[in-house]
């Protein structure tokens, strides 16, 4: 209902990224619709006064867990280095999630040796 009233705030499609994601399949659960929110908030936020909010970081870290989570650890891994260059002190992304893809990725390329 919220999406339907206001298309442009990202705070919205944050919201239905994390029902997609979260959701079991049988519940309306679906990892590309939950890619599709949450590349539309973070332009969304890209594009709007909010850009430096704590929002739009969430944001950006559950884009990033939502590429890893369908095996595309090259776009997280963009996703994570770009907000670290916007955000350097964004502990989650720089102490947790970006090392975390960057271990799968290489684990992934020492078995596929």
């Amino acid at each position: 209902e919220a999406k339907k009233q206001d298309q442009q705030e990202p705070s919205v499609w944050v919201e239905n990224g994390n029902m997609h994601y979260h959701a079991p399949a049988v519940f309306g659960g679906n990892m590309d619709k939950a890619i599709a929110c949450f590349e539309k908030a973070v332009a969304l936020y890209d594009n709007s006064s909010n850009a430096n909010s704590w929002q739009y970081l969430h944001a950006v870290a559950w884009l990033g867990q939502a590429y890893e989570s369908q095996d595309q650890h090259d776009k997280a891994m963009s996703v994570y280095k770009g907000v670290l260059r916007k955000h350097p002190d964004f502990e989650w992304v720089k102490d947790e999630l970006l090392p975390a893809c960057q271990r799968k990725v290489a684990t992934a390329s020492q078995e596929n040796r």
